[in-house]
This record gives structure tokens, C-alpha cells and sequence, in this order.
């Protein structure tokens, strides 16, 4: 966890966090390692299975209505752009939430699955890194953090 040490935000011994933003740290830090982990075991059937969800216009829907809710609920919640980068990089992901509910709930199905399927095997997997990565980054910042008081 030395590595850890110099990632941005990574005061882990100093600065005491709020308690949403530390625990929303290690939600989405949970989240973000099993959701990696799963694109890159599956990498072979999760575009299939995305393209799949995609092109069915009541599922979209539904996960868009329950999307929505999360991210209005982050946005409400942690809407804070200071303190360093955790704090920030939970307030992004709170943005990015909200706006992915607006364009399932907004954009039409088949547009959706078009852009869906334009993703290529190649991409999913940088994105199953990537997702590994910031899992990694938000648990383990999410678990080191001090509250405030």
C-alpha cells in the first residue's frame, strides 16, 4: 500500500474526512473493484450482455428511473469541490451518474444500443482496468480515512 502513498488525495495520516464523503468512498470503491473485476473476468460476454440491456427499452427505462435516483442523491448529498481529490473524484462521480440517468431516460433505445454497440472488446476491457484501478484508489482511501469530528 506504499504506492498508494503518493496518489493524489492520499493524505492517508493527516486531513479527517466527512462521513458521506468517506463512505461514499468505499461504496463506490466496493463497487467499482467487483463491477472491474466482473468486466474483466466476463470480457467476452460483457459487451454482449450490455448490447443486450441496451436494446430492451422497459429495462433501460427502469434502470434509468433507479439511476436517476442515485445520482440526484449524490449530487444533493456530496456536491463538494474541495479538500482534495477524494472528495472531488466522489463529486464527479455523482455528476457522471446523474448525467448517465438523464441520457437513459432521454435518449431513445435504439440510439442508445447503437452507441452501445460501437464499443469495442478493446474498450471495455481498458474500462474494466480502469474501473479495477479507481476501486482500488477510492477502498482503499475510503477505508484509510480519518472523520471528522
Amino acid at each position: 500500500m506504499k504506492l498508494l502513498a503518493y496518489l493524489p488525495g492520499a493524505d492517508w495520516g493527516g486531513a479527517a474526512m466527512s462521513v458521506r464523503t468517506v463512505f461514499l468512498a468505499r461504496l463506490f470503491g466496493l463497487y467499482c473493484l467487483l463491477m472491474g473485476a466482473a468486466m474483466l473476468l466476463q470480457r467476452d460476454a460483457f459487451p454482449a450482455m450490455v448490447n443486450a440491456i441496451m436494446s430492451n427499452g422497459p429495462l433501460v427505462l427502469t434502470i434509468g428511473i433507479f439511476t436517476l435516483f442515485g445520482g440526484l442523491a449524490m449530487v444533493i448529498l456530496h456536491n463538494i469541490w474541495y479538500g482534495g481529490a477524494l472528495p472531488v473524484i466522489i463529486t464527479l462521480l455523482g455528476w457522471l451518474t446523474l448525467i448517465k440517468s438523464v441520457m437513459l431516460l432521454f435518449l431513445p433505445p435504439a440510439r442508445l444500443s447503437a452507441l452501445y454497440a460501437a464499443i469495442s472488446a478493446n474498450a471495455f476491457l481498458i474500462s474494466g482496468v480502469l474501473t479495477l484501478l479507481l476501486g482500488v484508489y477510492l477502498t482503499a482511501a475510503g477505508f484509510r480515512a480519518k472523520f471528522d469530528s
